[in-house]
This record gives C-alpha cells, sequence and structure tokens, in this order.
C-alpha cells in the first residue's frame, strides 16, 4: 500500500493528528559576526517572523498563522505546530510545510539585513548538551475512563515499553555526550538516551479532541508523546500512526503489550547506542526477553490480527513489520526511511576514522553533524557545512518517502497558507473575519464544532 491523501477516510477520522516541532537554529549576527541563538534576539524575530506570514491574519495570543498552524517562541527556541490534520498524509505535509515557514521566516532576516546566515535543524540535542524535542498529538473519539488511575498506570506501561523500542525506526540519530561529558559518540535517538527520569518517555493524556493544548473538555481524549523529531517524511507518519494504533491496543487489549522489567537498560542501551542497540535483549516482567525489532513487530501484527483498523493505520503496521524485518536483516538497507541510519552513513561518508572523540577537537565532525537537518531541508547544499552556514529556500524532496506518495513543491508551498480539511479552516475564517478572543476552539460567540460531532464548548 502506498500512503496517500486517499488512504485517510473521507469524513470525520477515527484520529486527529497533529505535531509541534521544537528547531534548533544557528544564526550569524551580522552585527557581532558570531553564532548566536534565536532567544538573543527574541523581539526582532518575533516580530519579523509574525509578520512575513501573516497573511491577512490579524495579530491574536496564541500565534495562529493563515494554515491554522502556529509559529511562535517558546522560552529559547523557535517552534512551530501543525494545524489538526485529518490522516497521515495530510499531517506529514503540513509538518513539511511548517518547516518552509520558518525556514522563509529567517530567510526573510537575512533579507532585511539581521542575518548574514543560519541553519535550521530538525533534531534534539546539540554537542554541550541542549535539547530540543517534538510533540506527537493524537485524538481520538473514544470513551475512555482517563481518570481510573490503574488504567492509566498500563496504559504509561504500554506506550513507555513502546516509545523506547520504536526509537529503532523513529530515532532521529546524532551525536550526543557520554556520563562524564568528556567524550562524545554517535546514537540512536540522543533525545531519548539523553533525558533524565521519564520526560523523555514522557505521555500526557489531556481529555480533548484538539491537538494544540490543554482546553475544553470534550467526548474522548488527547495522548501527546514527547520525543525527537524526524526529517524522513516515512517516519514522521509512521510513527503518529503507530501512536493510534497503541492507543486503541491500550483501549482494548492493553495485556497484549510486553511492559519492560528494566526501562532504564532500553534507554541506554538502544536509544544510546547505534547499530548494536538492535541486538539488545529486554525483559519483560513475565520474564520473557525481546528485541526491539521483536517487540515493534509484535505490537504490529497484534493490531493487524486484532483490530478494526483505518487504512492510514494499516499502512503504518505494516510498514513497521518490514522495517523490522529489514532491519534485522541488514540495517544500513533501511538508510532510504530511517533518520538514524542515514544520518549515520553520512556523517561515515565524511571519512571520519571514527565518531567518538573529545568534544572541541573535531570541529569537522560537529559541523557535519549539525548541518545534516540543513542539508535534508534544503535543495542549497553549497557552503552549508562551514558555519555560519547559509540561508535555505525550500525542503530537498527525494528523500524519505518510502512507501509514501511524495509530495509536490506545490502541495507543500500551498500547505503554507491554506488550512486543511478540518476545525483549522473554520478558525482562520473566524481570525480574518476579525473576531476577537479567538483560541483552538473558536470563541464565545463562534465555537467551533466538535469534529466528532457536536459542539465542543458545549459539550
Amino acid at each position: 500500500m502506498i500512503l496517500n491523501e486517499l488512504t485517510a477516510e473521507t469524513g470525520p477520522h477515527p484520529f486527529i493528528y497533529g505535531s509541534e516541532t521544537e528547531l534548533a537554529i544557528n544564526l550569524l549576527d551580522t552585527r557581532y559576526s558570531e553564532t548566536a541563538s534565536l532567544f538573543d534576539y527574541n523581539n526582532v524575530f518575533y516580530g519579523v517572523l509574525a509578520q512575513a506570514f501573516a497573511d491577512n491574519i490579524p495579530p491574536n495570543d496564541i500565534d495562529f498563522i493563515s494554515n491554522g498552524g502556529r509559529l511562535y517562541l517558546d522560552g529559547e527556541h523557535l517552534e512551530v505546530s501543525t494545524p489538526e490534520c485529518y490522516g497521515l498524509y495530510q499531517l506529514v505535509t503540513y509538518e513539511l510545510a511548517m518547516e518552509q515557514i520558518a525556514v522563509r521566516g529567517l530567510g526573510r532576516l537575512m533579507e532585511e539585513g539581521w542575518l548574514r546566515g543560519f541553519q535550521i535543524n530538525k533534531r534534539s540535542s546539540d554537542h554541550e548538551g541542549n535539547r530540543w524535542g517534538a510533540h506527537e498529538n493524537c485524538s481520538n473519539n473514544r470513551v475512555v475512563d482517563y481518570n481510573n488511575l490503574t488504567y492509566q498506570k498500563r496504559l504509561n506501561d504500554a506506550r513507555l515499553t513502546h516509545q523506547l523500542t520504536r526509537v529503532i525506526y523513529t530515532g532521529e540519530g546524532g551525536l550526543m555526550p557520554n556520563a562524564d561529558n568528556d567524550r562524545l559518540h554517535y546514537a540512536m535517538s540522543p533525545r531519548i538516551a539523553g533525558t533524565d527520569g521519564s520526560m523523555s518517555v514522557q505521555t500526557m493524556i489531556y481529555p480533548t479532541v484538539c491537538t494544540d493544548y490543554k482546553l475544553s473538555s470534550a467526548t474522548g481524549g488527547r495522548l501527546q508523546n514527547c520525543a525527537g523529531a524526524n526529517v524522513s517524511p516515512w517516519a514522521i507518519a509512521v510513527k503518529h500512526g503507530m501512536n493510534a494504533v497503541l492507543s486503541m491496543l491500550a483501549d482494548q487489549q492493553i495485556e497484549s503489550i510486553p511492559v519492560l522489567n528494566n526501562p532504564d537498560m532500553a534507554k541506554y542501551f538502544i536509544a544510546g547506542s547505534s547499530i548494536k542497540g538492535l541486538k539488545t535483549r529486554l525483559e519483560d516482567i513475565d520474564g520473557k526477553t525481546w528485541r526491539p525489532t521483536d517487540i515493534q513487530h509484535h505490537i504490529a501484527s497484534v493490531a493487524l490480527n486484532d483490530l478494526d483498523l483505518a487504512n492510514d493505520e494499516i499502512w503504518a503496521c505494516h510498514e513497521v513489520i518490514s522495517a523490522c524485518d529489514t532491519l534485522d536483516a541488514d540495517p544500513h538497507a533501511c538508510a532510504d526511511r530511517i533518520d538514524w541510519i542515514k544520518r549515520l552513513e553520512y556523517l561515515s561518508s565524511k571519512h571520519l576514522p571514527r565518531i567518538a572523540f573529545t568534544p572541541n577537537k573535531n570541529l569537522q565532525v560537529q559541523n557535519a553533524d549539525f548541518a545534516w537537518d540543513t542539508l535534508a531541508i534544503s535543495d542549497e547544499s553549497e557552503g552549508i557545512e562551514q558555519l555560519p552556514g547559509a540561508g535555505v529556500k525550500t525542503r530537498a524532496l527525494g528523500w524519505g518517502w518510502h512507501n509514501i506518495e511524495q509530495a509536490s513543491q506545490i502541495e507543500i508551498q500551498e500547505a503554507t497558507y491554506t488550512p486543511p480539511n478540518t476545525r483549522a479552516a473554520e478558525r482562520v475564517k473566524l481570525l480574518r473575519q476579525g473576531c476577537e478572543e479567538v483560541d483552538y476552539n473558536g470563541n464565545d460567540d463562534y465555537p467551533l464544532p466538535n469534529p466528532y460531532g457536536g459542539n465542543l464548548k458545549n459539550s
């Protein structure tokens, strides 16, 4: 099956998807000729970015832009959030569109003389321990007792298992410091491996059908995963589809999902490792041992056999099974779709003696690692590997579309200013009409409909 806009069911979809991505950005300032963080120039960047892409959307408290998504500064990083999306293909298209909005916004800064260059990266960590992430939102219309603490505990155990083992195909890859912070090594997912405590695999349960915040209650709920960001369109689609699958399994067959006896082992020996992490043996609370590919294969197979899935989620399960089989046979054969393998091959292509070294001694490796994302989302690769980097204009569309119909530049361009056929379109309409105090659910005078029927504000 090839994923495209037709695989999603017409009408209300069983799941509504949305993503939020924290972008890591290196900037070269024209005044000081040195790299600086975005936060250092908060007011300037915020004003220019908002103005460049307002497109008849008046300023609003929640930073909505013309496609129904959001563009904002969250603390010390630039963040982009897609509008609510029906189906995985639509989600991928809008996540790529949000990339381009950010890229072109930074390009506008160069045109106006504020910057000499920049690198923009969808990654999760740098070489000094700073971390960024992504939030994967999945809303549903099933009636679930999210206040049941026993259920919540079992749900979080199940999602922890999934989150820690799915990094074999969702891992963003990158360099991370060791425990003593005196050496760097390549890891499958620095975001998961490098964050202390449960935050690295956090699952949040909200009683809302909105993909974008903790607001009005409605029948159903939103589950949010906090993890690393992906460049690969395939990985973006598969991870969101499997979030939906896992939430269905958790509701209907929660005992079918293994619970890890020692989650930290998975975090350090899979996410914190590379190719050898695929062979890690994990023990569940019943004493059975699994490789990460075994667990992911099991989750997808049980879902296909026992659940009534929509086409998008069926596609995701088949893709996971295929990827697990390929990873077991030849991991490098997945370089056409998996970020951490493609990034590893890119760094290896630089003919570096090894990817383990003392920080600040091998700047060639660090620059190459940080530049990989920029190369992947840009078709202007010349000069990017040496800081200060270069302003980039558009995504290079040739990689990561395994079994997905490749979105055209026109589709992605349209998605930067046109909302999808969800409540986002109605929200943008209210904003363009000059309605005040519009939030995710409309406002008191014009409440947006519950996407699953009824009225969200009155439900």
